[in-house]
């Protein structure tokens, strides 16, 4: 428009002073345009700037609220956790307000019953290995070593012999 104003040419209509009043006019409106402009990048600017700290803010508060639920998720699992412990300790209190139960009773019985069996066969076999005369007297002779066998009753030759107090 500027250019075409300027390439007019001088007429009764269009004097000198009516083209430079336009010239002005445009280049007025072309101040405020360019203005305008200025202020709309400046609010484009500002409107992105506004939207990233949003941005921010936003993901601020996701990492807020996830470390939020895993907090809540952490205390729903101890909450289980002693939940569970107290209803063991419970019903282990129960079991020792209650006493002994017949049938544990019983099975400590026969645990003691089968030590006491135990026992009695340990004696048995150390008496086993203790050799006794069947009559008083004193030992005369020892013919053989620990640990040889004396069952053997085909050999003449005895294991111990012995004189008797009595005739």
């Amino acid at each position: 428009a500027y250019d075409l104003v300027v390439s007019l040419p001088l007429t009764n209509y269009i004097t000198a002073t009516v083209k430079q009043g336009f010239k002005d006019s445009i280049a007025s409106e072309r101040s405020s345009i360019h203005s305008a402009l200025n202020s709309l990048d400046a609010a484009s600017k500002t409107l992105r700037d506004a939207s990233a700290n949003i941005d921010t803010r936003n993901a601020t508060e996701q990492a807020a609220l996830q470390t939020s639920i895993g907090n809540r998720d952490r205390a729903l699992a101890d909450i289980q956790t002693f939940e569970t412990a107290l209803q063991i300790a419970e019903a282990q209190l129960q079991l020792k307000k209650n006493g002994a139960r017949r049938s544990d009773i019983d099975a400590a019985a026969a645990r003691a019953s089968q030590a006491y069996a135990q026992l009695q066969l340990a004696e048995a076999r150390l008496e086993d290995t203790i050799i006794k005369a069947p009559i008083e007297g004193r030992v005369t002779k020892v013919s053989i070593k620990v640990g040889e066998f004396t069952g053997d009753f085909q050999n003449d030759e005895k294991a111990i012999t012995m004189l008797g107090d009595s005739p």
